[in-house]
């Protein structure tokens, strides 16, 4: 008689089969235990990116002077925002960064347009999370403005790669 029978009462086979089934238990132990953790490392990335998050709001109490606010929690990168419908259409203006609570005056919303103007701005958190503020004015045949009609809030999700 070996050891390993006197143990368990197992034969050669039978002790195989044993500890294949307790190898099988562990591996799938270590694969839901890799899940999980992937679950919480993710949850935690979530969290702190919404703890960090810059949120790019039009401001337009100086109508029809416009400015860029940012009440997000982080500060805002790569800020480029664009009008629609203006002469320089093809080019994104650029600001490197937006801090905290800091705003940045674009100036006349409807200075070399019609009645209409849309405006798009795009920005990246510390984290490389990329988002988007869109906002549409509105102006009637009198000169009296209506807006924003519309200004919505992108969270577009991609990082840029580092």
């Amino acid at each position: 008689m070996t050891s390993q029978e006197l143990v368990l009462g197992l034969d050669g086979l039978q002790w195989t089969v044993a500890q294949t089934v307790v190898a099988g238990v562990a591996l799938l132990g270590l694969i839901v235990y890799c899940v999980e953790t992937f679950r919480l490392r993710r949850a935690a990335e979530r969290q702190i990116e919404t703890m960090t998050k810059p949120v790019i709001m039009v401001s337009d109490e100086d109508f029809p002077k416009v400015r860029l606010e940012n009440l997000g929690n982080g500060a805002a990168f790569n800020v480029r925002y664009k009008f629609a419908e203006s002469i320089n259409r093809a080019t994104p203006r650029l600001i490197p960064a937006l801090p905290v609570g800091k705003s940045y005056e674009m100036g006349d919303l409807f200075y070399h347009i019609g009645h209409e103007q849309k405006l798009s701005v795009s920005y990246e958190s510390a984290s490389g999370m990329a988002y988007m503020t869109e906002g549409h004015w509105e102006r009637d045949e009198a000169g009296v403005t209506k807006g924003p009609v519309r200004l919505v809030i992108h969270e577009l999700g991609h990082r840029r790669t580092k």
